[in-house]
């Protein structure tokens, strides 16, 4: 028969209250329950269960003493609080001060799961614990076992003090794989609560032909609640040794920053390298911000033998920038002010913005008229070490009105009016203008009709013709800094028609786009522009392509198609290709639909992408990209890597091709400890 008692961890009467001390009733049920006056103890046995405020124990046999506190559990002890645990073969604990020691103790706490074994665990406090000779680790393991069965990893201290909720120190620390020492510290301080500490992060390890063997070893180092900074010592060992520091900080909710150095002395070219990046955000007031981004490198070739990375290997040219901006219902205004280095060539001629100004008033009605306005001014210097320097002012002014039509749709007639002002000519030190005027006329309509039920499917027709005249202008005296400095006379129709088909997303899109040049020297359409989207379930494919009517042949083409099967893995193969030569702009200053203008293509683009990850059996995954470019007949970069993730534990190698080197990368997790490698790894994977 269950016996059930309630009663209370009061002090002794001759004694005062223990300030701090549970007070709390504990609820105790037990198969026997006997009480024993003259001791105030009270023995119970047989499926124990106890219950103090979010505390539960379990055992075979207690032994309580009302007056003292003092409680005594054994066999098959079990003792939880919210997600931690306890188990163990005896524990010795007074409820009053909450304190006692723990006999061949296993307990579990933490977010991450952590696994501590100890003969003997002492708590010192409410939430604090000492061992002697214990072992922690993430991996699973059931309860204390002397010798402990091999584990993936662990760690082995003389001295052990944990805060399940906030810490874990240990002394004369090992780590350990497979039970084997592999690593030893003479201390160690590991947050269970992943809040920011300072100390040393796993390094990063890296293998490359150029650079040989590199390990970039960083240390976090928390200077204020506000602020932290990594120092990281970055050694390669056929190039050299240098060094990284990156320093962050938060003011307030409104103004954070970053300041990243990088100095590296490369013993493979004879140069003393560096980089330096800061930026900086900054909220002045509800509607106005500030941005700072400055960026320096002390030499062209710095991102293409120092980094790994393929967007900073791809750089052609590097931007500093000032951005202050505001933004009102209606209104913005910004300033900035903007250095680009160009990294292809040591040339004098990059063009610079020092700087410009701009305001724009967006469509909004002019009092009760069915007029709208749209307002845009903008002020630039341009300035060059060599070559021609001026600034300029451009004011646009456009009219737009709204006429629906019934059964037809919604007709928006429009005028705008650009004036450009410059300090000077090409030919002449003195102020020059132009005035540039545009007409147009826009209809839009829309119809959509519903099939099915349950699964309705939802089919929307939507299509666009726009009419627009830009006059001939004389611009041949002007300097060419950007596309504002030569608008060339336009007169033509761009017509698009879209379909849509939707369910609960859409699941097919088809745009096609094509301008009519009226009176043109050569031929009057422009290229056909078609852009598809299909999706069905876990499949999808893109295309974006233009076609060219005259010599029937495509000048541009991206395509993608992809498939994303969270039990399966991710496909995706793609390509991109541009023709050589004059090749369709995308859109102007005036329509970002229009297909009138043409652009050179220096050389043509031919490439093929691909992507891969399959989920393999026993959590293994294998991964791939692959860039070829066709039209040279090389692989741009090629890479793989494989995985393999444990309930406590996991590890990638990738390997990653480039023309000029290759290089073995490395991504190491312990659950709970670390996770360090290559952000090219990471990106690999999809995370």
């Amino acid at each position: 028969m269950m016996t059930s008692f309630l009663f209370y961890s009061a002090p002794a009467q001759a004694q005062e209250p223990i300030k701090g001390l549970s007070k709390e009733p504990i609820q105790l049920q037990a198969d026997h329950l006997e009480f024993f006056q003259e001791t105030q103890t009270y023995v119970a046995t047989g499926h124990i269960k106890m219950i103090q405020e979010t505390k539960e124990m379990s055992g075979d046999v207690v032994n309580f003493n009302q007056g003292t506190g003092q409680m005594e559990i054994s066999g098959h002890v079990i003792i939880s609080e919210g997600a931690n645990q306890i188990k163990a073969d005896k524990v010795v604990l007074n409820v009053k001060s909450q304190t006692g020691i723990i006999y061949q103790g296993h307990m579990i706490f933490g977010p991450d799961h952590y696994h501590l074994d100890g003969e003997i665990i002492e708590k010192v406090d409410r939430n604090e614990y000492f061992a002697r000779n214990a072992m922690v680790t993430t991996c699973e393991c059931i309860q204390y076992q002397d010798p402990s069965p091999p584990l993936p990893w662990r760690i082995t201290t003389s001295e052990l003090k944990v805060s399940p909720d906030h810490y874990l120190t240990g002394k004369n620390v090992f780590f350990e794989i497979r039970n084997i020492p592999v690593f030893y510290s003479p201390f160690l301080y590991l947050p269970i609560i992943k809040e920011r500490q300072s100390g040393l992060l796993i390094p990063k390890l890296d293998y490359n032909s150029q650079d040989g063997f590199k390990i970039l070893q960083p240390f976090y180092w928390v200077i204020a609640k506000n602020q932290d900074a990594t120092f990281s010592v970055d050694y390669r060992s056929l190039r050299g040794l240098g060094a990284e520091i990156e320093y962050r900080y938060v003011v307030n909710s409104s103004s954070s920053g970053s300041l990243f150095t990088h100095f590296f002395k490369d013993t493979l070219v004879g140069l003393e390298r560096s980089e330096v990046r800061y930026g900086h955000s900054q909220t002045l007031s509800e509607h106005v911000n500030a941005r700072i981004s400055l960026n320096y490198v002390s030499d062209q070739d710095f991102f293409k033998d120092l980094s790994v990375s393929t967007i900073d290997r791809s750089q052609r040219s590097l931007e500093s920038n000032v951005y202050v901006s505001g933004i009102w219902e209606n209104q913005t205004a910004y300033l900035l002010t903007r250095f680009t280095r160009d990294l292809t060539t040591d040339s004098d001629l990059t063009l610079q913005k020092l700087p410009e100004v701009g305001y724009s008033f967006h469509t909004a009605p002019i009092f009760s008229f069915p007029l709208y306005l749209d307002f845009n001014s903008t002020a630039t210097y341009f300035y060059r070490q060599t070559g021609l320097k001026a600034g300029r002012s451009d004011t646009y002014v456009r009219l737009i009105d709204e006429i629906p039509l019934p059964h037809f749709g919604i007709l928006t007639p429009r005028a705008g009016l650009r004036k450009t002002i410059y300090t000077r000519s090409i030919s002449e030190d003195h102020k020059f203008e132009r005035n540039i005027s545009d007409l147009g006329v826009g209809l839009d309509s829309s119809v959509s009709r519903v099939y099915g039920g349950s699964e309705a499917l939802t089919h929307v027709i939507e299509s666009s013709l726009l009419y627009e005249y830009v006059p001939p202008v004389d611009q041949s005296d002007l300097p060419q800094f950007d596309n504002l400095d030569f608008i060339p006379d336009k007169n033509l129709f761009t017509y698009s028609l879209t379909n849509r088909l939707l369910k609960k997303e859409e699941v097919f899109y088809l745009k096609l786009t094509d301008s009519y040049l009226v009176n043109p020297t050569e031929g009057r359409f422009s290229d056909l522009r078609s852009e598809m989207m299909i999706r069905s379930g876990e499949f999808k494919v893109k295309t974006d392509g233009y076609f060219n009517f005259y010599s029937g042949s495509t000048d541009i083409f991206n395509a993608d198609i992809l498939i994303d099967s969270p039990g399966l893995g991710f496909f995706s193969v793609g390509e991109r290709f541009s023709r050589q030569g004059s090749i369709p702009k995308k859109g102007d200053i005036f329509n970002p639909l229009s297909l009138g203008l043409l652009q050179d293509q220096p050389f043509p683009i031919r490439f093929l992408t691909s992507t891969v990850r399959i989920f393999l059996p026993y959590r293994w995954t294998f991964a791939a990209q692959y860039y070829f470019d066709y039209q040279n007949n090389i692989v741009a970069e090629a890479d793989y890597g494989i995985r393999y993730i444990a309930n406590c534990w996991g590890f990638s190698v990738g390997y990653v091709r480039f023309p000029e080197k290759s290089q073995v990368t490395f991504l190491i997790n312990l659950t709970g400890l670390a996770e360090q490698g290559s952000d090219n790894l990471k990106s690999l994977f999809g995370n």
